[in-house]
């Protein structure tokens, strides 16, 4: 299962082979103790490293 049926699948409540997972917006200033916990250098390769399922996509809000 990849991440967009993950994703899907846990929003209809189906059975998943793993639960699907979000990082969230993870504080600006924790991101180096992130990075150097988990051996990468950008949230790129933290959100890869975590096996997340979602990316948040900000939208305009004055439309």
């Amino acid at each position: 299962m990849n991440y967009i049926e993950c994703f899907y699948a846990t929003l209809e409540r189906r059975r998943v082979d793993r639960p699907a997972s979000w990082l969230g917006i993870p504080d600006p200033e924790a991101l180096p103790s992130l990075f150097s916990y988990l051996g990468v250098s950008d949230v790129k390769e933290l959100k890869k490293r975590l096996d997340d399922d979602i990316y948040p996509v900000a939208g305009d809000s004055k439309l």
